[in-house]
């Protein structure tokens, strides 16, 4: 049996908050790299998905009592390393589940949260927490562990134990270069096991879908982005190793990627070659994005190329002083208005990302979005509403200890999500504000799809009326729709 078991969790049996159900199974990247690194040194392993299995550590007994080193992660995938699931419970129960069956395996753990706050794992059955991105050094450590190298030697971003506590350290590591990352070898993983993402676009009924990764990184600020530590410095794949990547992802019969790059489109003649290369392997993509990278330009590149199937943009809010609370620039609506329509009309899907309860935010300027939203095509695009989240490090999560609000530990999150630096009162209160601001923009997509003749008129009638009163009588709209979810 293998001496290196690379672990992913079975987040099924997780009731954190955050958690998910199978559709979001996607193929967990992290470990993609891990053990392209590590068939590339020669060191045998095995990679396990436990989620996908539906296995606890004990249908793992015997693999796990013959491994020496075992590694985790915090999170699914590197999708979900920036918003996924949001607590440590199911790690620390799993990692003491590993060393009750073999004391002496090592045991390492990546992801975001040993990388923000590894003193969460203080006491935890664990021996090493990698801060950063563990793609190059966390593969180098297990060949250090096999060969019996002391571990005094110090490598960057490992961060060893210390009588069962961890050292809060303040840098943590990223691949600088991603042209030092080898094309990923995929040979270990099973492309069909992932029933996420959804495919969009013209994409044939046998082809398959992937989450796939061309660029890492945001150059941008935002006070409530978790990427303290990991994924912030913008970088990007060289082309020869995406054309590398996509040419074994059509040979597999993949024909639609979702990007995880959080911000698409950054570099815009780089992102043309990429949509390049998706056209020539015929891959059809959906990415995120950020307002103002949706120029002109880019749009017909977008148009012309015609591979994209998604594009979700990160609008947040439209507030000025919102924008600048949160320090993310203004939007230019109208540009915006215009970029939006011609893709939709292009037949690109988009998702349109509002976040409220942001510092400076109050039910006024929630609702006022309705009125710019009423400039954009609501019949070919979908709001996706959620309050925002105070996660550790960011600097929204040190706004709220500045505040004087108990924020210490994974477990305070939910209960200060929309309210710092707000006047709203409690986390319900800007929940009833998106559920009244989703029945507004509801009303101007049925409004609009009335106008445009879309569908049956008597049901797009109903659906206003509905809608109307989702915006106008929040509280008593979503105690009924409470109820009908509850009765069903």
């Amino acid at each position: 049996m293998p001496k290196i078991l690379l672990l992913s969790l079975n987040w099924g049996e997780s009731g954190e908050m955050g958690a998910m159900t199978k559709d979001a199974l996607a193929m967990p990247l992290e470990f993609v790299y891990l053990s392209t690194d590590l068939t590339n040194r020669n060191l045998d392993h095995e990679f396990i998905d436990c989620w996908v299995n539906n296995y606890s550590m004990e249908n793992l007994r015997e693999k796990i009592k013959q491994a020496e080193v075992v590694v985790l992660c915090s999170s699914p995938s590197y999708l979900f390393w920036r918003d996924g699931i949001i607590n440590i419970h199911l790690v620390t129960s799993t990692l003491a589940k590993i060393k009750q069956i073999n004391p002496l395996i090592k045991t390492i753990l990546i992801g975001p949260h040993g990388t923000v706050i590894p003193e969460s794992f203080n006491g935890v059955s664990l021996d090493f927490i990698y801060k950063g991105e563990p793609d190059l050094v966390v593969p180098q450590l297990i060949s250090n562990l096999l060969a019996g190298i002391s571990t005094n030697v110090p490598l960057p971003g490992v961060t060893p134990s210390k009588n069962g506590n961890f050292e809060s350290q303040s840098v943590g590591v990223q691949v600088d270069d991603l042209a030092s990352l080898a094309p990923m070898n995929f040979s270990k993983f099973k492309i069909s096991d992932y029933p996420h993402p959804k495919p969009y676009g013209p994409v044939a009924q046998d082809k398959s879908a992937i989450i796939y990764e061309a660029s890492r990184g945001c150059p941008y600020s935002c006070i409530y982005c978790f990427k303290v530590n990991f994924r912030d410095k913008f970088r990007m794949k060289p082309l020869a190793t995406i054309e590398t990547e996509l040419r074994y992802l059509a040979d597999k019969n993949v024909g639609y990627v979702y990007l995880i790059d959080e911000i698409f489109f950054m570099d815009r003649a780089w992102s043309t070659e990429v949509m390049k290369l998706l056209k020539k392997y015929h891959i059809f993509f959906g990415c995120q994005t950020r307002p103002s990278l949706l120029t002109k330009e880019m749009t017909d590149a977008i148009i012309e190329l015609g591979m994209a199937g998604l594009i979700q943009v990160g609008l947040e809010h439209t507030d000025s002083e919102v924008l600048k609370a949160i320090r993310k620039g203004e939007t230019d609506v109208e540009l915006l208005a215009q970029s939006l329509h011609r893709l939709a009309d292009a037949g690109i899907t988009l998702d349109l990302f509002i976040v409220t309860g942001l510092p400076k935010d109050t039910q006024e300027k929630i609702m006022a979005m309705g009125k710019i939203f009423e400039t954009f095509p609501m019949t070919k695009a979908r709001p996706i509403i959620h309050s925002v989240i105070p996660l550790p490090g960011t600097k929204l999560w040190q706004m709220g200890q500045a505040e004087g609000r108990s924020l210490k530990t994974w477990d305070d999150i939910e209960k200060y999500k929309g309210v710092i630096g707000t006047k709203f009162k409690n986390s319900e209160e800007v929940n009833l504000a998106s559920y009244q601001l989703a029945g507004r923009l509801r009303e101007i997509e049925d409004a609009q799809r009335i106008k445009a003749k879309i569908g049956s008129h008597a049901l797009n009638y109903a659906k206003l009326l509905k809608h109307k009163l989702d915006s106008r009588i929040p509280r008593v709209m979503r105690a009924i729709t409470e109820l009908k979810k509850k009765m069903t």
